[in-house]
């Protein structure tokens, strides 16, 4: 898994968790189930990014310019 790589060549934590029922679904913290991405319990996106909008996506998080959003 790209993204995978890329988060651990980061230092950073990187898990995938694929639902396998229904409920499960249904009870997912997004209303998109396909994709959703995640960093310290804050919903970031649900696109799927490119292994280069990934990098963006980790610098941004790194540098903690996102902090100022919240």
């Amino acid at each position: 898994m790209i993204l995978k790589k890329i988060a651990e060549k980061r230092g950073i934590p990187f898990h995938a968790y694929q639902l396998m029922t229904k409920d499960v679904a249904q009870n997912a913290p997004t209303i998109w189930t396909t994709f959703g991405l995640f960093y310290n319990g804050i919903f970031m996106t649900h696109e799927i990014p490119s292994a280069n909008k990934f990098e963006k996506n980790i610098k941004y998080i790194m540098n903690r310019e996102f902090i100022s959003l919240l």
